[in-house]
């Protein structure tokens, strides 16, 4: 299999993909020791700089080799050279099937309200990065869930594993993971915005 080629550096209007180096280190191991930025995304947060260090120098170019996958990138915001995200990717279906995942900061629109001069981010802001981070680590794990199902009939019930896990039936455990992580965040949302809320709550 012919490994996949990608372009260097992407950009847009307020971001920037690159190829991470071990400079990066401090920047990534900011939001990769975060529980809650690395239990979604399927690692376990990062304990010191030095493991970060690491992975950037060994690990990661090990397995990119191994898996025959391209490097990843790391996402800068513009005007700082500041990684506060990470894209990759993985083999986790068909061989000749990349998937690709990223992981981020949960304070991005904190940094924009910096760069732009804020002190604080609006109400609205603050509930949209909440609703659509919970209602994507949701789905995740739905997700999770539904292929761990998966292996079960593959594993315990081979010969009926065609029955019960028709294409049809992967199409709505796929659907109604995505909605019901949606569905459930917006419920939250919901319950959440009506609340009294001040300045430093």
């Amino acid at each position: 299999m012919t490994k996949a080629e990608l372009p260097e550096r992407i950009e847009t209007e307020r971001l920037l993909l690159r190829v991470r180096t071990v400079a990066d280190a401090e920047d990534i191991f900011a939001y990769a020791s975060l529980p809650e930025v690395a239990y979604p995304a399927g690692f376990p947060p990062v304990q010191t700089l030095e493991d970060e260090i690491y992975y950037l120098e060994h690990l990661l170019p090990e397995r990119n080799q191994k898996d025959n996958i391209p490097a990843g990138y790391g996402i800068v915001a513009k005007g700082t050279d500041k990684v506060i995200g990470s894209v990759d990717f993985n083999h986790r279906h068909e061989d000749d099937v990349l998937e690709i995942g990223y992981t981020s900061n949960v304070i991005l629109w904190l940094l924009q309200s910096f760069l732009e001069g804020k002190e604080v981010i609006s109400l609205v802001s603050c509930l949209a990065q909440f609703y659509v981070f919970s209602s994507l680590a949701a789905a995740e794990c739905l997700l999770l869930s539904a292929v761990s199902y998966d292996c079960y009939l593959a594993i315990c019930c081979p010969l009926h594993y065609p029955a019960l896990m028709s294409t049809w039936f992967c199409h709505c455990l796929a659907a109604g993971a995505w909605f019901s992580g949606f569905f459930s965040s917006a419920f939250t949302m919901a319950l959440a915005a009506p609340l009294s809320w001040q300045q430093g709550d």
